[in-house]
C-alpha cells in the first residue's frame, strides 16, 4: 500500500478522506521528508480558520523538492489541478496525484481563510516584543554573559545574582509564553517535533549548573538557527 502525508483539524474527515483512500490503496501518514503532502483547508486554529498550503509550497520547494503538495476542501473551483473537491473525490486517486503538478508550479488556492504567513512572519520578525528572534538573540546574551563570568571561577551563585535573577528570569519567561502561545499554529507547519522539544526544554530549564547553563545556551542558538533556516518566508 502506498502512502500520502497529511494535515487535517477534523478527526471526522480525517477518517473519512483514510476510507476513501483506501479505496485506491492509499493510506494516510504523517508528513516525512521526501513524501507527498495533502493538506484538508481551511485549518481551524486558535478558533480562527487558516490556509498553510502557500507556507508548505515554500519551505517544501526548498527542503523537499520532489514532493507534491495537494489540497483538499469542499470548495469546487480554486484554480488549480492539485486542489480536490472532497465531495467529489476522484475515483483513482493514484492516477490524480501522477497527474498533479510539481511543487515548483503549484499555485496559491483560492480557498476561505487567512494565509498563516502573516502569522509566522509576526511571530519570528514581529516589530518589538512581537519578534520571537528578538527574545531568542537577548535571551542567548545573557546566558553567554553567564557563561563568560563563569570562566573566571566566579561563583555561580553570583553569577545568577547578576545576570539571571531580574533580566534573565523575565527573558526566560517572556520566550516560553511566544512559544506556548503558538504552539497550537506550529503543529501544522514544519518542525513541529523540533518545536515541541524545544518547547520542553525551556519550560524544564533550571540554570543550576554551568553545564547545565552551555547545554542550554546551544539549544536555543540550535533553534534560532532552524527558524532562519527552515522559515526564511521571503521567496
Amino acid at each position: 500500500m502506498s502512502s500520502i502525508s497529511f494535515l487535517s483539524h477534523n478527526p471526522t474527515l480525517t477518517e473519512k478522506l483514510g476510507k476513501l483512500l483506501q479505496n485506491s490503496d492509499y493510506e494516510l501518514v504523517h508528513f516525512k521528508i521526501g513524501s507527498d503532502l495533502l493538506i484538508i483547508e481551511p485549518l481551524l486554529i486558535a478558533e480562527e480558520y487558516f490556509t498553510v498550503s502557500t507556507f508548505w509550497r515554500v519551505w517544501l520547494e526548498k527542503n523537499s523538492p520532489n514532493s507534491k503538495l495537494i489540497t483538499a476542501s469542499f470548495f469546487e473551483q480554486v484554480g488549480d489541478s492539485n486542489h480536490i473537491c472532497l465531495t467529489q473525490f476522484p475515483a483513482d486517486f493514484s492516477t490524480f496525484l501522477e497527474q498533479a503538478k510539481s511543487i515548483s508550479e503549484f499555485s496559491e488556492q483560492k480557498i476561505l481563510g487567512k494565509n498563516i504567513l502573516g502569522k509566522i512572519r509576526k511571530f519570528l520578525d514581529g516589530h518589538g516584543e512581537e519578534s520571537l528572534l528578538k527574545m531568542i538573540t537577548e535571551l542567548k546574551s545573557q546566558l553567554d554573559t553567564m557563561l563568560f563570568l563563569l570562566m573566571d571561577d566566579a561563583e555561580l551563585e553570583q553569577v545568577l545574582e547578576v545576570t539571571w535573577q531580574g533580566d534573565g528570569e523575565i527573558l526566560h519567561e517572556q520566550l516560553l509564553k511566544r512559544m506556548e502561545e503558538y504552539k497550537s499554529y506550529f503543529q501544522y507547519l514544519p518542525l513541529w517535533e523540533d518545536y515541541k522539544n524545544t518547547l520542553s526544554e525551556i519550560q524544564n530549564f533550571q540554570p543550576n549548573s554551568e553545564e547545565g547553563i552551555r547545554q542550554f545556551t546551544q539549544i536555543v542558538s540550535d533553534w534560532s538557527e532552524k527558524l532562519r533556516n527552515n522559515f526564511d518566508l521571503r521567496s
